[in-house]
């Protein structure tokens, strides 16, 4: 059930990393996309149906100095306040799209260039397991990430982790299409 006095949650949505899938978020990238997390539903772990948004992000920005995109979201969700009052929920993990994954010779790390974020999802278990924070003052916690990035094909929506397969896919399925 849905009340309307407002609870909110601060805290870095990402910092400047590289993931566990090899997918490397740099400072320049992260910064052109904060403004995409800005009203982009909180859902929990990365369910995009209805019944699991449980609140908004309602603001985010670029913290040049610590290269990570801080974000204030609105929890509208009883049982989810509540989780976050006792300290059951405490960690976040950001949903995105990569318009290009580059690779990085030298590291064999792929460089996420365009993105845009989907999602902020509140999640059980982050994929940095240093990613949980201790209860700040009142209605305010710092939340920290796990990563998910994938590619949907524009054409169809099929979703692919692997650039690739992608490109594969869409030479099949469409061949009309420019890469």
């Amino acid at each position: 059930s849905m009340i309307c006095d407002d609870f909110i949650i601060r805290g870095v949505a990402i910092n400047e990393t590289t993931t566990h899938n090899n997918h490397k978020y740099i400072a320049e990238e992260l910064q052109k996309a904060t403004s995409s997390l800005i009203g982009r539903p909180l859902l929990v772990d990365h369910d995009n149906r209805i019944e699991s948004i449980k609140g908004r992000v309602s603001d985010a920005l670029f913290d040049t100095n610590a290269k990570h995109i801080k974000f204030e979201a609105k929890v509208m969700d009883k049982s989810i306040r509540e989780m976050i009052k006792d300290g059951r929920i405490n960690s976040v993990s950001v949903g995105a799209f990569a318009e290009d994954l580059i690779h990085e010779e030298a590291t064999g790390a792929y460089i996420a260039k365009g993105i845009k974020f989907a999602e902020l999802s509140l999640v059980a278990v982050p994929a940095d397991e240093n990613a949980n924070f201790a209860m700040a003052m009142a209605n305010n916690f710092a939340l920290k990430e796990s990563l998910l990035i994938e590619m949907k094909c524009p054409e169809c929506g099929k979703e692919y982790s692997d650039k690739e397969d992608m490109k594969k896919h869409m030479k099949d399925k469409h061949k009309e299409m420019e890469d």
